[in-house]
């Protein structure tokens, strides 16, 4: 997202629009995430969305000339269910 519209719920609403998809529509059991263990901001997003953090993956992705490790998240369907409003 463009720092000009973090903040202001677009994030959580996104990714809220997904988990919907993934479940409801695609009838998958569960969804995973990865962050930048920097990324506080989407750490905070995934977590209001009801993802669990899992893990840590060290050297997961190759950026700009060296490996950087990845923050995991994970939600599964029933969760996803006991938070959303029917």
């Amino acid at each position: 997202m463009r720092p000009e519209s973090w903040g202001v719920g677009y994030g959580r609403e996104t990714v809220g629009l997904l988990l919907a998809l993934a479940f409801r529509d695609l009838d998958l059991h569960r969804v995973w995430a990865a962050r930048a263990p920097l990324n506080t901001a989407s750490a905070r997003t995934l977590l209001a969305a009801g993802f669990t953090e899992e893990g840590l993956i060290r050297g997961h992705v190759h950026v700009r000339g060296s490996w950087r490790d990845s923050v995991t998240y994970g939600i599964l369907r029933e969760e996803w269910e006991a938070l959303s409003p029917r």
